[in-house]
Protein backbone atom coordinates (compact mmCIF):
# COMPACT_ATOMS: atom_id res chain seq x y z
CA UNK A 1 0.00 0.00 0.00
CA UNK A 2 1.55 3.31 -1.02
CA UNK A 3 2.02 5.97 1.62
CA UNK A 4 1.68 9.67 0.79
CA UNK A 5 4.83 11.73 1.34
CA UNK A 6 3.80 13.69 4.33
CA UNK A 7 4.46 14.14 8.00
CA UNK A 8 4.06 10.77 9.67
CA UNK A 9 4.80 9.81 13.28
CA UNK A 10 5.74 6.53 14.86
CA UNK A 11 4.99 4.92 18.18
CA UNK A 12 6.33 1.81 19.72
CA UNK A 13 3.98 -1.03 19.12
CA UNK A 14 3.65 -4.68 19.82
CA UNK A 15 3.70 -7.02 16.93
CA UNK A 16 1.34 -9.69 18.17
CA UNK A 17 1.65 -13.29 17.13
CA UNK A 18 -1.71 -14.81 17.75
CA UNK A 19 -4.19 -17.53 16.96
CA UNK A 20 -5.98 -17.26 13.61
CA UNK A 21 -8.53 -14.46 13.57
CA UNK A 22 -11.41 -14.04 11.15
CA UNK A 23 -10.50 -10.71 9.56
CA UNK A 24 -14.12 -10.09 8.65
CA UNK A 25 -14.95 -9.64 12.34
CA UNK A 26 -15.14 -6.22 13.96
CA UNK A 27 -12.38 -5.56 16.48
CA UNK A 28 -12.22 -3.30 19.54
CA UNK A 29 -8.85 -2.55 21.18
CA UNK A 30 -8.48 -0.62 24.44
CA UNK A 31 -5.17 1.19 25.05
CA UNK A 32 -3.57 2.66 28.14
CA UNK A 33 -1.61 5.75 27.12
CA UNK A 34 0.90 8.15 28.71
CA UNK A 35 0.93 11.16 26.37
CA UNK A 36 2.05 13.63 29.00
CA UNK A 37 -1.30 13.25 30.76
CA UNK A 38 -1.93 12.54 34.42
CA UNK A 39 -2.68 8.97 35.35
CA UNK A 40 -3.06 6.43 32.55
CA UNK A 41 -5.98 7.45 30.32
CA UNK A 42 -7.79 4.80 28.29
CA UNK A 43 -8.44 5.18 24.55
CA UNK A 44 -10.25 2.84 22.18
CA UNK A 45 -9.56 1.73 18.61
CA UNK A 46 -12.51 0.32 16.62
CA UNK A 47 -11.86 -1.54 13.36
CA UNK A 48 -14.47 -2.82 10.94
CA UNK A 49 -12.10 -4.46 8.42
CA UNK A 50 -12.29 -2.95 4.95
CA UNK A 51 -15.02 -0.52 5.97
CA UNK A 52 -14.02 1.92 8.72
CA UNK A 53 -11.64 2.61 11.59
CA UNK A 54 -12.14 4.91 14.58
CA UNK A 55 -9.95 6.12 17.44
CA UNK A 56 -11.91 7.49 20.39
CA UNK A 57 -11.11 9.35 23.57
CA UNK A 58 -12.98 11.68 25.93
CA UNK A 59 -11.75 14.84 24.20
CA UNK A 60 -11.26 13.87 20.55
CA UNK A 61 -12.03 11.20 17.97
CA UNK A 62 -10.92 10.18 14.47
CA UNK A 63 -12.81 8.19 11.84
CA UNK A 64 -11.53 6.90 8.50
CA UNK A 65 -13.77 4.98 6.10
CA UNK A 66 -13.27 3.06 2.87
CA UNK A 67 -14.69 5.90 0.74
CA UNK A 68 -11.73 8.08 1.65
CA UNK A 69 -13.61 10.38 4.02
CA UNK A 70 -11.80 11.25 7.25
CA UNK A 71 -13.62 12.78 10.21
CA UNK A 72 -12.10 14.51 13.24
CA UNK A 73 -14.38 14.98 16.26
CA UNK A 74 -13.81 17.67 18.89
CA UNK A 75 -15.89 16.68 21.92
CA UNK A 76 -14.86 19.75 23.92
CA UNK A 77 -16.42 22.10 21.34
CA UNK A 78 -19.14 19.80 20.03
CA UNK A 79 -17.73 20.12 16.50
CA UNK A 80 -16.40 17.88 13.74
CA UNK A 81 -14.55 18.27 10.45
CA UNK A 82 -14.46 16.15 7.31
CA UNK A 83 -11.64 15.88 4.81
CA UNK A 84 -10.13 13.52 2.25
CA UNK A 85 -6.65 12.12 1.76
CA UNK A 86 -6.31 14.19 -1.43
CA UNK A 87 -7.20 17.39 0.43
CA UNK A 88 -4.73 16.59 3.22
CA UNK A 89 -1.96 15.93 0.69
CA UNK A 90 -2.71 19.23 -1.07
CA UNK A 91 -2.52 21.09 2.25
CA UNK A 92 0.75 19.36 3.14
CA UNK A 93 2.32 20.36 -0.15
CA UNK A 94 1.42 23.98 0.61
CA UNK A 95 2.90 23.75 4.11
CA UNK A 96 6.13 22.35 2.74
CA UNK A 97 6.52 25.48 0.62
CA UNK A 98 5.95 27.90 3.48
CA UNK A 99 9.23 29.25 4.94
CA UNK A 100 10.22 28.00 8.38
CA UNK A 101 12.62 29.46 10.93
CA UNK A 102 13.78 26.02 12.04
CA UNK A 103 16.94 24.61 10.55
CA UNK A 104 16.52 21.14 9.00
CA UNK A 105 18.84 18.36 10.14
CA UNK A 106 22.25 18.26 8.46
CA UNK A 107 21.81 14.51 8.08
CA UNK A 108 19.28 11.86 9.01
CA UNK A 109 19.60 8.07 9.21
CA UNK A 110 16.95 5.45 9.97
CA UNK A 111 17.22 1.79 10.93
CA UNK A 112 14.44 -0.81 11.27
CA UNK A 113 15.36 -4.00 13.16
CA UNK A 114 13.64 -7.00 14.67
CA UNK A 115 14.62 -7.90 18.23
CA UNK A 116 14.71 -11.52 19.55
CA UNK A 117 12.42 -11.00 22.56
CA UNK A 118 8.62 -11.37 22.63
CA UNK A 119 5.80 -10.26 24.90
CA UNK A 120 2.16 -11.19 25.43
CA UNK A 121 -0.08 -8.14 25.20
CA UNK A 122 -3.87 -8.22 25.60
CA UNK A 123 -3.69 -12.02 25.25
CA UNK A 124 -1.73 -11.92 21.97
CA UNK A 125 1.88 -12.94 21.48
CA UNK A 126 3.87 -10.07 20.01
CA UNK A 127 7.17 -9.60 18.24
CA UNK A 128 9.50 -6.72 19.00
CA UNK A 129 10.65 -4.22 16.35
CA UNK A 130 12.80 -1.13 16.87
CA UNK A 131 13.00 1.93 14.65
CA UNK A 132 15.91 4.26 15.39
CA UNK A 133 16.38 7.68 13.80
CA UNK A 134 19.59 9.65 14.22
CA UNK A 135 19.34 13.33 13.25
CA UNK A 136 22.38 15.58 13.13
CA UNK A 137 21.69 19.30 13.63
CA UNK A 138 23.92 22.33 13.25
CA UNK A 139 22.11 24.59 15.74
CA UNK A 140 24.75 27.29 15.17
CA UNK A 141 27.04 25.54 17.67
CA UNK A 142 30.75 24.80 17.14
CA UNK A 143 29.99 21.05 17.15
CA UNK A 144 26.80 19.63 15.56
CA UNK A 145 24.38 17.89 17.93
CA UNK A 146 22.91 14.42 17.35
CA UNK A 147 19.40 13.53 18.53
CA UNK A 148 18.51 9.83 18.73
CA UNK A 149 14.84 8.82 18.63
CA UNK A 150 14.07 5.16 19.42
CA UNK A 151 10.65 3.67 18.75
CA UNK A 152 9.90 0.23 20.21
CA UNK A 153 6.97 -1.53 18.54
CA UNK A 154 5.29 -4.71 19.74
CA UNK A 155 3.34 -6.20 16.85
CA UNK A 156 0.94 -9.10 16.42
CA UNK A 157 2.39 -10.81 13.32
CA UNK A 158 0.30 -11.06 10.17
CA UNK A 159 -2.71 -9.45 11.83
CA UNK A 160 -3.30 -6.81 9.16
CA UNK A 161 -6.28 -4.86 10.46
CA UNK A 162 -5.17 -1.24 10.75
CA UNK A 163 -4.53 0.78 7.59
CA UNK A 164 -1.67 3.19 7.09
CA UNK A 165 -4.07 5.93 6.03
CA UNK A 166 -6.07 5.73 9.27
CA UNK A 167 -2.98 5.64 11.45
CA UNK A 168 -1.52 8.69 9.74
CA UNK A 169 -4.78 10.61 10.11
CA UNK A 170 -4.92 9.80 13.82
CA UNK A 171 -1.37 11.08 14.32
CA UNK A 172 -2.51 13.97 16.50
CA UNK A 173 -3.93 11.52 19.03
CA UNK A 174 -1.88 8.34 18.78
CA UNK A 175 1.43 8.77 17.03
CA UNK A 176 4.36 9.71 19.19
CA UNK A 177 7.03 11.07 16.85
CA UNK A 178 7.69 11.80 13.18
CA UNK A 179 9.33 9.06 11.13
CA UNK A 180 9.77 8.47 7.41
CA UNK A 181 6.54 7.33 5.77
CA UNK A 182 8.10 4.24 4.25
CA UNK A 183 9.18 3.10 7.72
CA UNK A 184 5.63 3.36 9.03
CA UNK A 185 4.53 1.27 6.07
CA UNK A 186 7.17 -1.33 6.97
CA UNK A 187 6.00 -1.44 10.59
CA UNK A 188 2.34 -1.99 9.71
CA UNK A 189 3.30 -4.58 7.09
CA UNK A 190 4.46 -6.80 9.95
CA UNK A 191 1.08 -6.85 11.68
CA UNK A 192 -1.01 -4.99 14.23
CA UNK A 193 0.78 -2.60 16.60
CA UNK A 194 -0.39 -3.24 20.16
CA UNK A 195 2.21 -1.32 22.14
CA UNK A 196 4.62 1.51 21.46
CA UNK A 197 7.30 3.37 23.35
CA UNK A 198 9.06 6.52 22.17
CA UNK A 199 12.44 7.43 23.68
CA UNK A 200 14.64 10.45 22.96
CA UNK A 201 18.32 10.03 23.82
CA UNK A 202 17.45 7.03 26.03
CA UNK A 203 14.73 8.92 27.93
CA UNK A 204 11.18 7.56 27.57
CA UNK A 205 8.84 10.34 26.44
CA UNK A 206 5.51 8.64 25.68
CA UNK A 207 3.99 5.19 25.40
CA UNK A 208 0.79 3.26 24.81
CA UNK A 209 -0.13 -0.38 25.37
CA UNK A 210 -3.22 -2.43 24.56
CA UNK A 211 -4.97 -3.83 27.62
CA UNK A 212 -7.90 -5.53 25.86
CA UNK A 213 -8.45 -7.04 22.41
CA UNK A 214 -11.91 -8.33 21.57
CA UNK A 215 -13.97 -9.21 18.52
CA UNK A 216 -17.70 -8.71 17.99
CA UNK A 217 -20.24 -6.28 16.56
CA UNK A 218 -19.52 -2.54 16.97
CA UNK A 219 -22.26 0.06 17.37
CA UNK A 220 -22.49 1.86 13.97
CA UNK A 221 -22.60 5.24 15.76
CA UNK A 222 -18.89 4.81 16.53
CA UNK A 223 -18.13 5.49 12.86
CA UNK A 224 -20.00 8.79 12.57
CA UNK A 225 -20.01 12.20 14.24
CA UNK A 226 -22.36 12.45 17.24
CA UNK A 227 -25.82 13.89 16.63
CA UNK A 228 -26.05 17.60 17.36
CA UNK A 229 -22.35 18.30 16.66
CA UNK A 230 -21.61 21.19 14.26
CA UNK A 231 -19.56 20.61 11.11
CA UNK A 232 -16.76 23.19 10.72
CA UNK A 233 -13.96 23.81 8.23
CA UNK A 234 -11.10 21.32 8.43
CA UNK A 235 -7.51 22.39 9.04
CA UNK A 236 -6.57 21.19 5.55
CA UNK A 237 -9.35 23.20 3.91
CA UNK A 238 -8.34 26.30 5.91
CA UNK A 239 -4.70 25.93 4.80
CA UNK A 240 -5.73 25.58 1.15
CA UNK A 241 -8.06 28.59 1.39
CA UNK A 242 -5.49 30.75 3.18
CA UNK A 243 -2.83 29.97 0.55
CA UNK A 244 -5.04 30.15 -2.54
CA UNK A 245 -3.46 33.42 -3.75
CA UNK A 246 0.10 32.90 -2.53
CA UNK A 247 2.90 33.10 -5.09
CA UNK A 248 6.03 31.08 -4.28
CA UNK A 249 9.54 31.50 -5.66
CA UNK A 250 12.77 29.61 -5.15
CA UNK A 251 15.25 31.88 -3.35
CA UNK A 252 18.81 32.06 -2.14
CA UNK A 253 19.44 34.35 0.83
CA UNK A 254 16.78 36.55 2.45
CA UNK A 255 17.15 39.72 4.54
CA UNK A 256 15.47 40.38 7.87
CA UNK A 257 13.91 43.52 6.47
CA UNK A 258 10.23 43.75 5.54
CA UNK A 259 9.38 46.19 2.76
CA UNK A 260 5.75 47.30 2.47
CA UNK A 261 4.37 48.71 -0.77
CA UNK A 262 0.95 49.57 -2.22
CA UNK A 263 -0.62 49.88 -5.65
CA UNK A 264 -3.98 50.69 -7.19
CA UNK A 265 -5.89 50.47 -10.46
CA UNK A 266 -9.39 49.91 -11.78
CA UNK A 267 -8.38 46.34 -12.65
CA UNK A 268 -7.48 44.09 -9.71
CA UNK A 269 -4.73 42.16 -11.51
CA UNK A 270 -3.16 45.35 -12.83
CA UNK A 271 -3.26 46.83 -9.34
CA UNK A 272 -1.49 43.75 -7.94
CA UNK A 273 1.21 43.85 -10.63
CA UNK A 274 1.73 47.56 -9.96
CA UNK A 275 2.11 46.82 -6.24
CA UNK A 276 4.80 44.20 -6.86
CA UNK A 277 6.58 46.60 -9.23
CA UNK A 278 6.53 49.33 -6.58
CA UNK A 279 7.90 46.87 -4.02
CA UNK A 280 10.81 45.85 -6.26
CA UNK A 281 11.60 49.45 -7.11
CA UNK A 282 11.72 50.32 -3.40
CA UNK A 283 13.98 47.36 -2.61
CA UNK A 284 16.31 48.12 -5.51
CA UNK A 285 16.70 51.70 -4.33
CA UNK A 286 17.59 50.56 -0.81
CA UNK A 287 19.51 47.29 -1.36
CA UNK A 288 20.25 46.88 -5.06
CA UNK A 289 18.76 44.71 -7.80
CA UNK A 290 20.05 41.36 -6.52
CA UNK A 291 17.58 41.45 -3.58
CA UNK A 292 14.36 41.77 -5.60
CA UNK A 293 13.05 38.19 -5.28
CA UNK A 294 10.04 37.44 -3.04
CA UNK A 295 9.91 34.03 -1.36
CA UNK A 296 6.17 34.08 -0.74
CA UNK A 297 3.69 36.82 -1.62
CA UNK A 298 -0.01 36.64 -0.80
CA UNK A 299 -2.28 38.66 -3.05
CA UNK A 300 -4.04 41.19 -0.83
CA UNK A 301 -6.35 43.42 -2.86
CA UNK A 302 -9.56 45.16 -1.81
CA UNK A 303 -12.19 47.37 -3.43
CA UNK A 304 -11.23 50.90 -2.40
CA UNK A 305 -14.64 51.63 -0.85
CA UNK A 306 -14.13 48.78 1.64
CA UNK A 307 -12.53 49.45 4.99
CA UNK A 308 -9.15 47.72 5.10
CA UNK A 309 -7.08 46.51 8.02
CA UNK A 310 -4.27 44.02 8.18
CA UNK A 311 -1.60 42.88 10.60
CA UNK A 312 1.61 40.90 10.40
CA UNK A 313 3.66 39.22 13.15
CA UNK A 314 7.30 40.27 12.89
CA UNK A 315 10.34 38.53 14.32
CA UNK A 316 12.18 40.50 16.98
CA UNK A 317 14.81 42.71 15.35
CA UNK A 318 13.06 42.88 11.96
CA UNK A 319 13.43 46.23 10.23
CA UNK A 320 10.33 47.61 8.49
CA UNK A 321 10.66 49.86 5.45
CA UNK A 322 7.53 51.63 4.16
CA UNK A 323 7.80 52.44 0.47
CA UNK A 324 6.66 56.01 -0.13
CA UNK A 325 5.43 55.78 -3.71
CA UNK A 326 2.23 53.93 -4.69
CA UNK A 327 2.29 51.88 -7.88
CA UNK A 328 -0.30 52.23 -10.67
CA UNK A 329 -3.23 54.64 -10.58
CA UNK A 330 -3.55 55.98 -7.03
CA UNK A 331 -7.27 56.67 -7.63
CA UNK A 332 -8.06 53.19 -8.97
CA UNK A 333 -11.02 51.19 -7.72
CA UNK A 334 -8.79 48.36 -6.47
CA UNK A 335 -6.15 48.87 -3.76
CA UNK A 336 -3.45 46.23 -3.08
CA UNK A 337 -0.59 45.98 -0.61
CA UNK A 338 2.48 43.76 -0.32
CA UNK A 339 4.72 43.27 2.70
CA UNK A 340 7.60 40.85 2.31
CA UNK A 341 11.32 40.45 3.03
CA UNK A 342 13.56 40.65 -0.06
CA UNK A 343 15.61 37.66 -1.14
CA UNK A 344 18.18 36.83 -3.81
CA UNK A 345 17.66 34.41 -6.63
CA UNK A 346 18.82 30.83 -5.89
CA UNK A 347 22.45 30.18 -6.67
CA UNK A 348 23.19 27.75 -9.48
CA UNK A 349 25.75 25.01 -8.87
Amino acid sequence: MGIPARVVAITSGLLVLCAPLALAEDVTISYKITYGERGAPIRHKYISPGRAEAWSGPDYGFITDSTGKMTRIDHARGQYTETTEQEENAALQLLQRIPTSKDPPLSNSVSFEKEPDRRTIAGLECEHYVVTTRSRFGDARPEPSIVVNRHDYWVAPDLHLETVRARMFESGARILQNVPSDVMKDVLSKGLVLAETWSVDDRIVDSEEAIEFKTGPIDPSVFSAPLGYTKVESVSAAIIRANADVEYSAVGNCRQIVFTAAGADNDEDVAWDATKKAWRSCVTERLGEKWTVIRAAKKQCFPRENKMAWARVMLHGTEIVTCGQTGGDPKGKWFCHLDAPPCTAPTTP
